[in-house]
């Protein structure tokens, strides 16, 4: 499964090339992979220029920052208030399915 998603871009571990599967990811890491799984569907309904409006948007990485306001300008991840993001708060369970419900149907 790792080689399946690492294959079609969907992941690349931990920036030194190593898995780590027994660790939690963060919000900001999830925002990333929904976003290039939406693109490895297809998803014909991202929006390509986006403002945040998030208090703690100097906390999100740069590397994120797109997927971060994709993922939340389509209503499939949005912040943990209407105010912040919290891209370093661990991907809960609740929101993992939230979120993957969410991409499935926009889809």
């Amino acid at each position: 499964k790792i080689n399946f998603l690492s294959g079609a871009g969907i992941i690349y571990g931990m920036g030194d090339g190593t898995f780590a599967p027994d660790e939690s990811i963060t919000r900001e890491q999830a925002s990333t992979i929904l976003y290039r799984t939406a693109e490895f569907l297809g998803n014909k309904t991202m929006p390509t220029a986006i403002k945040m409006v998030y208090t703690d948007e100097s906390e999100i990485s740069d590397w994120a920052k797109p997927s971060v306001a994709c993922m939340n300008a389509m209503g499939i991840m949005n912040g943990v208030s209407k105010k912040e993001f919290a891209p370093k708060q661990t991907y809960t369970v609740e929101q993992a399915i939230a979120t993957m419900l969410r991409l499935y149907e926009c889809n």
